[in-house]
């Protein structure tokens, strides 16, 4: 008997099905398709009641479609307020200028003791560009008072960005 040869690779259109070595996907909307991260190990301190930029918690991402995603998580590490009544710091995302997400007067306290803890944020942002996109942490003080990041050693605070295809 004859053996035949059918020219499957010009005949398909779509995905490959699984059985055949594909994925059997059709879509990659999603997906993750590039992740950047940065980070901070250093102890910040500021005494701002204005928004200041934290240090090494900027990254840029250039996504490859409009209709893209990105995903951004943010985890500041060891936040501590001086010990003062009603003292507080806020936290705020920004892409380029643009705020993206702010929690205000975290670490609130209504009593002189000192609060440490840590704090992660993820937002999903909407930017509709192919262009480099950076985003960044910022902080603010409720008093004028000294706030820190990475208030003790071994303390790590990051930003990661993922774009998400659509």
């Amino acid at each position: 008997m004859a053996l035949s040869k059918i020219d499957v690779a010009n005949m398909l259109t779509g995905a490959t099905p699984a059985a055949n070595g594909g994925t059997g996907k059709t879509s990659t909307a999603g997906f993750i398709a590039q992740v950047v991260s940065g980070g901070a190990t250093a102890t910040q301190t500021s005494n701002s009641t204005s928004y200041v930029d934290c240090t090494n918690m900027t990254v840029t991402i250039t996504p490859s479609a409009t209709s893209s995603k990105i995903l951004c998580i943010v985890h500041a590490g060891n936040v501590q307020c001086a010990a003062d009544d009603a003292d507080a710091v806020s936290f705020k995302i920004l892409r380029a200028s643009t705020s993206i997400y702010e929690v205000v007067n975290a670490n609130f306290r209504t009593n002189d003791d000192e609060v440490n803890s840590d704090h992660t944020f993820c937002v999903l942002d909407s930017p509709s560009s192919t262009s480099a996109l950076t985003y960044k942490l910022q902080y603010k003080n409720r008093q004028s008072n000294n706030m820190s990041i990475n208030a003790t050693d071994n303390t790590n605070s990051s930003i990661t960005v993922m774009e998400v295809l659509a």
